[in-house]
């Protein structure tokens, strides 16, 4: 399970990357496009750690770790 999830962070980050590549090569206001991309990022982030975290917390653990 930690593996798929491992592999969904590292896949949206680079769905990310591309996303900002193509900003920048199409010539877009990059400070307004970088902080809307971060803001998406951070919001899948932070869902999937506490998706992990209750994952984790329904099987009787008490941390993350």
């Amino acid at each position: 399970m930690a593996r798929l999830r491992l592999t969904g962070v590292l896949g949206t980050s680079l769905i990310a990357l591309l996303a900002l590549g193509s900003l920048v090569i199409r010539g877009e206001s990059l400070v307004e496009e970088t902080a809307a991309m971060a803001v998406v990022v951070l919001v899948l982030v932070v869902f999937f750690g506490l998706g992990a975290y209750g994952e984790r917390f329904a099987k009787g653990g008490t941390s993350y770790w």
